[in-house]
């Protein structure tokens, strides 16, 4: 759904540029159009980056506080924003409550240039923003540790 609604949002971009007088009906009809597209693909990318959440961490181990304190969740998949929205939302009220936390952000083997972008913005958010100690799992590349 978020792909199509991104196709009519560029179509509906390219004809309001193509429009001239802004002024017209035509114009503001497009524009009534594409502010709702606009919204209408916020709530598809919501939702996507919510299936995508729960489709990682219903499976396992993940969300369990295991004996020693310590929890994982799995984030990789997520656009940053949606990862930084979702932590902030679920994870950072209960951070207080952990010893420690196990992020999986993925090594970055789907990205075109190989990166690890979600590792990366995880780890500054996390050390930067929320001053938290964070350093990368030796046995695992994609996954951070997050100390409380």
């Amino acid at each position: 759904p978020v792909r199509k609604l991104n196709e009519r949002v560029q179509e509906l971009k390219k004809k309001l540029d193509q429009t001239c007088d802004e002024e017209s009906q035509e114009w503001k009809d497009l524009y009534v159009e594409y502010q709702k597209l606009l919204e209408e693909r916020k709530v598809a990318e919501e939702n996507a980056a919510k299936d995508i959440f729960e489709r990682n961490n219903s499976k396992g181990n993940m969300g369990t506080i295991k004996n020693n304190g310590e929890t994982s969740i799995d984030l990789h998949g997520l656009h940053i924003s949606d990862a930084i929205r979702i932590f902030g939302q679920i994870i950072l009220p209960v951070l207080p409550f952990l010893k420690s936390l196990i992020v999986i952000t993925g090594r970055g083997a789907h990205n075109k240039n190989k990166e690890a972008l979600l590792k990366e913005a995880m780890k500054k958010y996390f050390i930067e923003d929320l001053k938290l100690k964070c350093v990368e799992v030796k046995t695992n590349p994609g996954a951070l540790k997050i100390s409380v």
